[in-house]
């Protein structure tokens, strides 16, 4: 006689044989007390997880904790945790001590400003932990989750202290004491600022009521783009939540992340969310009266609460937040959307419409867009590019979208402002953790399987959900791919462009990563080229990181093959935007002074301010844009030397 769990395991495997397209897929009841279990299901050689909880929120966090412990331990809060210590150690034993103070204080303000049982439930996790057997403390979970808002805080003061550095330094003895004030504040802060960085969030989405869809759907789908790409993907899990305190809801999260609202979710009510980050001057780390919310945990309690948009916008205004944030919000027996702006104190709706909309990483509002700011240049273009071609593509597809649609569109590689690319103004970005498409009117919930890289290009899974079934929540629906670029070299070369910000973002000593990271460059550019492409990002990044390995190891220039790198890329400057062209004369020009080739440089350094100087009225308010602007101007006159070249901080994302 079977037992119960073979009996399941034999059911669930039937089931998958009959209803699912993939073979060699597999799930089995792992974990069970009650009513509340985990399923785990082998698909294509990558393990899911599906938690089905009945209770409260404690409850969903104890279990989560409890019945995925040892997914927890290696995933996003040892990872938030470790790129903390990480950032801390880049600084010299003094600094580290004052941030460390900083951190402390702001750490606190943060406890102090959300309600008590919101840090309860967080301890709730960790005590489920404990109780698998593992070790995990309260403080240890409730740190990591607040560090993402601390990252937004971090960003934001260091522009802060690149602006003002003495009113900023007083703002921090107002709020945390004298004895962290120094003038080395602004180091601080600018060395730490790129380790915390990595936790930043990207994000592209979209809404399409059934007036835009060919079947009738109403879809919401949306890219998970994270510096956490390589945690995230890795421990997936659907959570389906049977509220206890309010309406039944589900989405898709990773082990310790047990909210699943905060990144992408549904609910019984035709209710969907998707959390969007950005960035404010405006940040907060303190609030009386215990109003304070973490922003990601705030959608989560929208989509467990809410039956309605206004519901939705009713919840969202209740609190008082600290970073900078957008939930793009929809509701499929309306037809409507919202995209609701928090930059600190500020809660308001950009928009709000019937049929569909759009969603990437800069404010709308007037009220939230005063206090909007962008690390670079190319992070401004490229989120406004996102927002317009996504725009564009809803408009023109209407009476055409369906699920393939949605996938094609959040798989894509179209720069809106010069074509097809493989990486940096694309909607599919380097860092693309995972992708969900959600048919909210029938409860249809899909996502990127991720068993291969770039993760919106593999498999997507279709799940047909149940808010009322007692047994299962969830049945395979099918599985869909972008099958676009397949039987491509150009393809192949993705794949290679995103392990070679792997291994560049990645541990191990410097010069193995700069080093392996430039071979990886290499053959993603062979593969591109073998398909008679060019791509703009691969030979950037490759002169970029060339010039980091020549200011470290300068007896590896030889074997870089920087000459022909640079021969392609002022080859290629007619067919690009105006900030890459100055982008190109910029690397060559630090390529010149760093072989003492000055009167080369000083050439090309004036080129990259006459490219830049086109796009100083429109971006005349933009301080980093101004930032480069001059610097660039000052190297006309000055040598550009290896020290210079080691504090450049380079990004993968936005390809400079």
């Amino acid at each position: 006689m079977l037992s119960r769990r073979s009996f399941m395991k034999y059911i669930l495997f039937f089931f998958i044989i009959l209803n699912f397209n993939i073979s060699a897929s597999e799930c089995d009841v792992t974990h069970s007390e009650g009513v509340n279990k985990l399923t785990i299901c082998d698909i294509k050689g990558k393990k899911v997880n599906f938690l089905d909880i009945t209770g409260s929120m404690n409850d969903l966090a104890y279990y989560h904790g409890k019945f995925l412990a040892k997914d927890i331990l290696s995933g996003v809060i040892a990872s938030v945790a470790k790129r903390r210590d990480d950032s801390f150690k880049a600084l010299a034993k003094k600094e580290r001590n004052q941030f460390k103070a900083i951190y402390k204080c702001v750490m606190n303000k943060y406890k102090k400003s959300v309600d008590p049982k919101f840090l309860s439930e967080l301890s709730y996790l960790a005590k489920g932990v404990r109780d698998a057997g593992y070790n995990l403390s309260g403080r240890e979970v409730i740190e990591a989750t607040l560090m993402i808002e601390m990252s937004g805080f971090v960003d934001s003061l260091n522009l802060e202290m690149e602006e003002d550095r003495r009113g900023t330094n007083w703002r921090l003895i107002k709020s945390c004491g004298l004895h962290i004030a120094s003038a080395s504040i602004k180091n601080i802060f600018s060395t730490i600022g790129g380790g915390f960085k990595k936790m930043k969030k990207g994000c592209t989405g979209f809404s399409a009521s059934s007036d835009f869809t060919v079947d009738g759907s109403h879809l919401h789908g949306r890219n998970f783009d994270t510096g956490f790409m390589g945690v995230f993907e890795k421990y997936p899990v659907v959570i389906n939540h049977r509220n206890s305190e309010g309406v039944n809801y589900m989405g898709m999260s990773s082990a310790g992340l047990h909210y699943p609202g905060g990144i992408s979710g549904m609910n019984e009510y035709g209710i969907s969310i998707s959390t969007h980050e950005l960035r404010t001057k405006n940040y907060k780390i303190k609030y009386k009266d215990r109003v304070g919310i973490v922003a990601p945990y705030a959608a989560n309690l929208i989509l467990s609460k809410a039956k309605s948009l206004d519901e939705a916008i009713t919840i969202a205004k209740k609190f008082g937040y600290f970073g900078a944030w957008s939930f793009l919000v929809s509701d499929s027996k309306s037809g409507e959307s919202a995209s609701i702006e928090i930059s600190g104190d500020i809660v308001r709706v950009a928009k709000r419409s019937s049929g569909s909309m759009g969603q990437t990483n800069h404010f709308l509002h007037r009220d939230t867009a005063r206090y909007n700011f962008e690390y670079s240049l190319n992070k401004s273009l490229e989120s406004r590019a996102r927002l317009s071609l996504v725009n564009d593509e809803l408009a023109q597809s209407r009476g055409q979208i369906d699920i393939n649609w949605g996938i094609n569109l959040l798989s894509g590689h179209t720069d809106y402002l010069v074509g097809q690319r493989s990486f940096g103004r694309t909607v599919s970005k380097v860092y693309t953790s995972m992708t969900h498409i959600m048919d909210t009117g029938r409860n249809i919930f899909w996502f990127s399987l991720g068993e291969s890289y770039p993760t919106n290009l593999s498999t997507f899974i279709g799940l047909e959900v149940s808010f009322d079934q007692e047994e299962n929540f969830f049945r395979f629906k099918g599985s869909e791919r972008n099958t676009s670029f397949d039987n491509s070299s150009w393809k192949k070369s993705l794949e290679y462009f995103t392990n070679a910000y792997f291994v560049y973002e990645g541990d191990g000593d410097l010069k193995s990563r700069l080093t392996q990271s430039y071979e990886l460059l290499k053959k993603a550019s062979d593969l591109a080229k073998a398909d008679n492409i060019v791509e703009y990002p691969y030979e950037m990044m490759r002169a970029r990181v060339g010039l980091k390995i020549m200011s470290e190891f300068p007896n590896l220039i030889s074997s870089l093959e920087l000459d022909s790198v640079f021969e392609t890329l002022l080859s290629e400057v007619g067919n690009l935007h105006n900030f890459e062209v100055a982008q190109v004369y910029e690397s060559y020009a630090r390529y010149n002074d760093l072989l003492n080739r000055r009167e080369q440089a000083s050439k090309f350094f004036a080129k990259a301010v006459s490219e830049l100087e086109s796009l100083r009225e429109e971006f005349n308010n933009h301080f980093y844009f101004n930032k480069q602007y001059w610097t660039n101007y000052w190297f006309i006159k000055h040598r550009y030397s290896k020290y210079d070249n080691r504090v450049e901080q380079l990004h993968f994302a936005t390809v400079e």
